[in-house]
């Protein structure tokens, strides 16, 4: 018990005086260019050339593996006119110090070994990809670590593809793993000559696992997800609830596509096609609707209508009162007339909301037409611009004209005059207030 006591006082101290150590290298009271160690007088690699980043890494590594100590790849740069690199080092595997100022809080912390060496090799890399060592800084400052552990740095452990190959063929016949890497231990001489340890094992087996799955049926779904349109087809009961009856994937919105769609969707349905339909403003299915399902009262999605209007319209949407004047016009309308009859009279009022230019009343109503008064303005457009005298006011008497006629005006008074509350009609309820 006394000796477990103070071995963990030995370590707690050990610990403190490293923590102590690396804060004075922060502030500066021991500089982190101090050496503690130096690899030798003259660099032995200088000048020398290899054909590849990987086979720089290794150039460095084999030779700090001499010395105890790991390495690191570190800064590139790049030339201008083609981003090709020009440069690279490969640094001392304490370069620099962990940044624990953005680190929240953990249930665990890893020992931070990283004192701020400056210890590094550089590489010219020529226009031909040959990697040229130019630049060694031999002096760390830090000890090396013993040569009974330095198989156990980082950058010097590696499950080779050969020893990967072998343990894999030896865990599908059922061989457990940990036997399988005691074994290897004891061919190669124990440990240090293994090259690995056990956690590298296992995560190697591990990326080859994820490897040789394809992940064919995710992917192929996901890619058909993202180049589909996706059509839900939702009804209002007469509770007004939602209910969805059917969802189809489609690869495009041509009409061919939706021809299919709708003829599904009333085969499904026992034959009966619905009343009216909702959908948004595709142009492709709005002509399928009238070709397939002739008697249905198409109807466009005021939401999606909204939508846009935030899309095309966003600087009127800014001006006072103009949403609730849109929203009024869009919503509270049951017939063309009464549309077409609000919406002149209250874009009259949009129009003197926001100032706007008498020459462009016009331009500007119009984009808010839509079917029937839309495609009337697109086939008599080219005709009534060219009347010299043709302006805002011609434009809303041709509007009226068309849609709230005399005939019409007359036929709704008459339908007002002749509503009853009881025995009393309007004007009878008129004269006796």
């Amino acid at each position: 018990m006394g000796f477990l006591v103070f071995r963990e006082i030995k370590a707690l101290l050990f610990m403190t005086l490293r923590s102590f150590k690396l804060c004075e290298i922060n502030r500066g009271i021991v500089s982190a260019s101090d050496v503690e160690f130096e690899e030798g007088s003259e660099s032995e690699l200088l000048q020398k050339q290899v054909k590849s980043d990987e086979e720089a890494f290794e150039l460095y590594n084999e030779y700090a593996f001499k010395f105890s100590f790991g390495v690191r790849k570190g800064k590139t740069r790049c030339r201008v006119k083609d981003g090709s690199i020009c440069m690279r080092q490969m640094v001392c595997w304490r370069t620099g110090f962990k940044n624990v100022n953005n680190v929240g809080h953990k249930s665990y912390s890893k020992v931070d070994y990283r004192t701020g060496c400056r210890a590094y090799v550089q590489f010219h890399v020529d226009e031909d990809d040959v990697y040229t060592l130019v630049a060694h800084v031999m002096g760390h400052n830090h000890a090396m670590v013993p040569l009974h552990k330095r198989h156990y740095i980082r950058s010097h452990r590696l499950v080779r593809s050969e020893q990967l190959a072998f343990i894999s063929n030896l865990k599908r016949s059922g061989i457990p793993v940990a036997d399988v890497i005691r074994v290897m231990r004891k061919e190669v001489g124990g440990s240090p000559n293994l090259g690995f340890i056990a956690s590298d094992a296992y995560n190697a087996l591990a990326g080859e696992k994820v490897k040789s799955i394809d992940f064919s049926d995710s992917n192929q779904l996901i890619k058909f997800f993202t180049q589909s349109w996706i059509i839900v087809g939702i009804w209002n009961n007469h509770h007004t609830n939602n209910i969805m009856f059917g969802c189809a994937f489609l690869l495009n919105e041509k009409t061919d596509s939706f021809v299919w769609l709708f003829d599904s969707f009333v085969r499904s349905m026992g034959g009966k096609k619905p009343i009216t339909m909702i959908t948004d403003q595709c142009a492709a299915m709005g002509a399928t609707l009238k070709v397939v399902l002739p008697s249905v009262n198409h109807r466009l999605c005021t939401w999606h209508i909204g939508k846009n209007s935030k899309k095309n319209i966003p600087d009127l949407r800014a001006q006072d009162d103009i949403v609730d004047v849109f929203n009024t016009v869009l919503k509270y309308s049951d017939t063309i007339a009464e549309f077409e009859f609000y919406w002149q009279r209250d874009f009259e009022k949009l129009f003197d909301a926001i100032q706007c230019p008498y020459n462009r009343k016009v331009a500007i109503a119009a984009y808010y037409l839509k079917e029937e008064a839309d495609f009337r303005w697109s086939q008599h457009k080219e005709t009534l611009m060219t009347r010299y005298d043709f302006d805002w006011k011609a434009f809303g008497g041709d509007m009226k004209k068309k849609f709230y006629p005399n005939f019409l005006r007359r036929q709704k008074a008459t339908e007002f005059d002749e509503l009853k509350q009881g025995d009393m009609t309007v004007d009878q309820y008129y004269k006796n207030l």
